[in-house]
């Protein structure tokens, strides 16, 4: 993966690298290099393993009881205009649930792994644990210059500070390194948007919900349609549901 980083910044400056290959969305020739040059690596070093990649999941409606879930670029907005906020993701799922969790920010120089039951790391150090006492001023994290919409709307009932950043993954991470605290969309998502740092939240004290605050389930339908919270603590967490439950309430 810090290969392919270190390949995704050069290929920025190869025109044919920027290529549309898809009028649904942003999919550029840099997505499709990507994910060919993670799945040979991946098939390579453990070829009994199936790789299920953003790139092809349409053509897998099963899920196998052993795979890699990737997104080999998460944040292409963000590699096309020269920002920072792009990210390469892979989790190794288990029995419907991520179990190890990659992540590599390669114009940040971070690379973010998760393992369930042994803990989160950056660049090889152990992240410690998010604590309560930690969210005097917290944080809420999105991809826009200024909040909007969901975002806009808890700050105006929550105390909040903001900052921006690119992909859905790095937001999450984001989180475990104390960057941020919290990020909240409610938004359609994708499985591979965030099996990667469920694991490193996990291992941080974290959590990974669904915006009405039932757990997020990496089953059925590849595609989730009510958003989610991923937040430092259980207690942000809760008081997050507590404050989108009040909006619901309020349109009624």
């Amino acid at each position: 993966m810090t290969r392919l980083g270190h390949d995704l910044i050069a290929w920025r400056n190869d025109p044919s690298a920027r290529h549309s290959i898809s009028s649904h969305g942003l999919k550029l020739q840099a997505d499709r290099w990507a994910h060919e040059r993670l799945v040979d690596k991946l098939t390579q070093i453990w070829p009994h393993i199936p790789v299920i990649s953003e790139e092809d999941a349409s053509h897998c409606a099963h899920r196998p009881q052993q795979y890699w879930l990737i997104d080999p670029i998460d944040g292409t907005a963000s590699w096309l205009h020269g920002f920072d906020g792009f990210v390469t993701q892979v989790a190794l799922m288990e029995d419907g649930q991520p179990v190890a969790g990659f992540v590599n920010a390669p114009m940040r120089a971070n690379f973010y792994i998760g393992l369930a039951g042994r803990g989160a790391f950056l660049n090889g150090i152990r992240i410690p644990a998010r604590m309560e006492n930690e969210l005097h001023n917290p944080v809420i994290v999105d991809n826009t210059p200024e909040p909007h919409g969901i975002v806009e709307e808890l700050m105006r009932r929550i105390p909040l500070q903001y900052r921006e950043s690119g992909s859905l993954g790095l937001k999450c991470c984001m989180i475990s390194n104390r960057e941020a605290d919290l990020f909240v969309k409610d938004v359609l998502v994708r499985d591979w948007d965030l099996a990667p740092a469920f694991v490193i939240l996990n291992e941080i004290g974290g959590v990974l919900l669904q915006r009405d605050g039932s757990p997020y389930l990496f089953e059925g339908s590849w595609e989730k349609t009510q958003g989610f919270i991923a937040a430092a603590t259980p207690s942000l967490s809760r008081r997050i549901i507590d404050a989108l439950s009040s909006f619901s309430n309020s349109a009624i």
